[in-house]
């Protein structure tokens, strides 16, 4: 299911989270779930082959199911699994935005290269703070990173 050494990283981490395992199948289902699909089903929706194929993968009995014993854990769950997810949500997407307008800024471009991506937004990725921007280090004229 998963990559041995994912899979390693992810149990080690989700076993130091919760106190059982009832709440570790829970937390599993919905890491699983969340980065395949991008939201929170409710546990009673998932297919119980697909619990049980987690459950196995965990080495868990069968007398382990995927409950929470309140709506303060699973959001508890889900606070977790966020940070952790493959899933891009829209707070990342809203940052880069502003990234990029505070590029484009910093740079003296105009409105007219709001719409179309520019050789100097496309050069400055996130991981070029602004300040080199403004800095005139990115110039654009640099090769994109």
């Amino acid at each position: 299911m998963w990559r041995d050494v994912d899979r390693a990283d992810r149990v080690a981490w989700a076993s130091g989270q919760v106190r059982s395992d009832n709440h570790l199948l829970a937390l599993m289902v919905q890491l699983k779930c969340f980065n395949r699909m991008g939201y929170f089903p409710r546990l009673d929706d998932v297919p119980e082959a697909v619990v049980a194929h987690i459950r196995r993968d965990l080495g868990l009995g069968e007398d382990v199911a995927a409950v929470y014993d309140s709506d303060r854990t699973r959001g508890h769950h889900r606070m977790l699994i966020r940070p952790r997810s493959e899933v891009v949500s829209d707070i990342q997407q809203d940052r880069r935005r502003r990234h990029h307008r505070e590029v484009r800024r910093a740079q003296g471009l105009g409105p007219r290269h709001r719409r179309r991506p520019s050789r100097l937004t496309s050069c400055a990725s996130v991981r070029q703070p602004v300040q080199l921007v403004r800095q005139g280090f990115g110039d654009g004229t640099d090769a994109a990173v």
